[in-house]
This record gives C-alpha cells, sequence and structure tokens, in this order.
C-alpha cells in the first residue's frame, strides 16, 4: 500500500451471540488486503458453541473473549463498548456477526483516513443481502466529504440507512466520547453515536460497496411485548437526546431539523405498531401517554391493519 508512510494497527471487533454466520464474518476480516490488524471476538455468553468456529482459524491476531453473563441480552451495546474496551489499535470497526466485508474494507477506510487527517469517522456503502447471501438491496451512496449537520439532516430526512458494519473510526476519538451511546436494545445507538462521532469534523465515505449487511428476519411480533414497549422507550430516549443535541451544536439550523424529526418519530412509532400483535396494538391503547402514542397515530394504524386484512382475505 504505497500511500501510507505508517503502518498504523486497526482493531476490528466483532460482538459475537449467533453462530450461524459467524465463520464468513471472520473469514472476511481475516482475508483483508491489509494485514496489520487484530481481529477481537467478544462471545456475549452464547448458548451456542462458538468456540469451535473461533478456534477453527490458525491465526494469532485474533483475541477471543467470554462474557460471563449476557451483557448485551436487552441492550446489544454493552458488548459493542466491551469490545472496545480491548482494543488497541490506532482505528477500530466493528464488525456484526453476520455481516461480512469485501477484501478491501480496511485498505480503503486508511486512504480515505490518510487523505482527510482531520476526519474521525469513515463509512463505506453497504448492499442488504438475505440468508443465503444474495443481494437484494443496497444503502444509498454519500459525498466523499459530509458535515455532521449535513449527514443528520440526511437521516432525520429519512434519507440514509445505516448499521454499526460499514464504518472504521480514529480510537482516540470514540474513547474520548465514551464509546457507543446506549438506548435500549441499541435502538438508534448507531445513528446517535456517529452524530457525536463526527460532530466537529463530520464524515469521509467512498460510494464502494464494501459491506454486506445480512437481514436477519427477526420482527417484532417474534420478540414479545416487553420488546415493543421497550423501542417504544426508545424512540422517546433518541426524540429528547437529538432535541439536546440539536439545541447545543445546531441551535441556528434548528428549524431545518426539528420538523424533519417530528415526522420521523411519529412514523417510526407507527411502524412499530403496525408490525406487533393485535393483542398489543390494542394495548397501547392504554398506555399510549406513557410512551406519547397520541389517538390520531393509533387511528391511522388501525386503518391501516384492517385494510391490509380484508386485502389479504380477497386474495
Amino acid at each position: 500500500m504505497s500511500f501510507f508512510k505508517e503502518n498504523p494497527l486497526v482493531t476490528v471487533a466483532i460482538p459475537a451471540y449467533k453462530r450461524e454466520y459467524l465463520y464468513n464474518a471472520i473469514e472476511s476480516v481475516l482475508n483483508q488486503s491489509y494485514s496489520n490488524l487484530e481481529l477481537i471476538i467478544v462471545d456475549d455468553h452464547s448458548p451456542e458453541n462458538l468456540k469451535d468456529i473461533v478456534s477453527s482459524f490458525k491465526d494469532e491476531r485474533i483475541k477471543y473473549y467470554v462474557n460471563q453473563n449476557n451483557i448485551g441480552k436487552f441492550n446489544p451495546v454493552n458488548n459493542w463498548n466491551k469490545c472496545l474496551s480491548y482494543a488497541r489499535g490506532e482505528f477500530f470497526a466493528l464488525l456484526c456477526d453476520d455481516d461480512v466485508y469485501e477484501p478491501n474494507f480496511i485498505e480503503e477506510m486508511l486512504y480515505l483516513a490518510y487523505k482527510y487527517p482531520f476526519i474521525n469517522v469513515f463509512r463505506a456503502r453497504a448492499e442488504i443481502i438475505d440468508s443465503n447471501g444474495y443481494v437484494i438491496d443496497y444503502y444509498p451512496s454519500s459525498p466523499e466529504l459530509e458535515t455532521c449537520f449535513d449527514y443528520v439532516w440526511h437521516v432525520v430526512h429519512q434519507l440514509r440507512r445505516q448499521t454499526i458494519s460499514e464504518f472504521m473510526y480514529r480510537l482516540k476519538r470514540i474513547k474520548y466520547c465514551n464509546g457507543y451511546y446506549s438506548f435500549p436494545y441499541a435502538w438508534y445507538s448507531d445513528y446517535f453515536s456517529v452524530f457525536r462521532f463526527s460532530l466537529d469534523e463530520g464524515i469521509g465515505s467512498t460510494s464502494k460497496i464494501l459491506v454486506k449487511f445480512r437481514m436477519s428476519g427477526i420482527n417484532i411480533t417474534s420478540l414479545g411485548g416487553y420488546k415493543l414497549y421497550a423501542l417504544l422507550e426508545a424512540i422517546n430516549d433518541f426524540d429528547r437526546e437529538m432535541k439536546k443535541f440539536i439545541d447545543a451544536n445546531f441551535h441556528d439550523k434548528e428549524k431545518y431539523l426539528s420538523a424533519a424529526l417530528k415526522r420521523r418519530i411519529y412514523e417510526d412509532k407507527m411502524g412499530l405498531l403496525y408490525e406487533t400483535s393485535w393483542k398489543l396494538f390494542f394495548r397501547s391503547f392504554l398506555l399510549r401517554k406513557k410512551y406519547a402514542i397520541v389517538l390520531k397515530m393509533l387511528f391511522r394504524v388501525l386503518f391501516m391493519r384492517i385494510s391490509k386484512a380484508v386485502k389479504s382475505s380477497f386474495l
């Protein structure tokens, strides 16, 4: 890699719990064109046997840790930050245990880091794959250089999509920010964390598709009432923290963000209520004040659900 004057250590961490695609995730890290890396795998007390998968790789760059308890059951951010605590590299990336990198992911991220030495956050474009590895969609592309405000604007207007897997950071910046920000079940945690990490210098991105994000197929109905209400609580927490963040950092541009944020919060709540069971949906009428749900929203969702049920009955 001729454009590097140095050979910085890059830490890639996998917060591991699911076994099915873990081998592919590990393999995609070890097969990187850039070799000066350490791979930290933190097994979050998984009931599945992850150790035998990790042990099948004879690579000294792997460091494997097992949590004594499942610290990420209700909030995966706990294990994200546990991974971060083990990192020694100048740069840090977090890869989900069912996602994969293209072989030149780290190389391209480091290219951005050296091209823009004042930036702390670097991003690749991602494609969405199904359980069989077939491409089903792509994330939108981003400009090569983007301010934090512009990124926030695009997110609240629902013009950006992201996961934790397509980013790389300067380690000192995310440690300065005390790691990833925690919301229940990590809902919005990736977004809000990136906002904080990129606040002063912005984000450097490549339009190259270097990450494969795998759709898990898990939905709200299969996860019970506790998660539904935890996610509604997370939406309210995100709304509150975003208002403070905007007021503190973009006060003069608040008018460009506030209405879109309000609309996004409204639509995200509608999405949860639309996907949950009928029992939990009707229970939400009783709990609407606790979770800041307005009647207009509930009746809109009720109409949508009835229309869907009627339409399905004629098919």
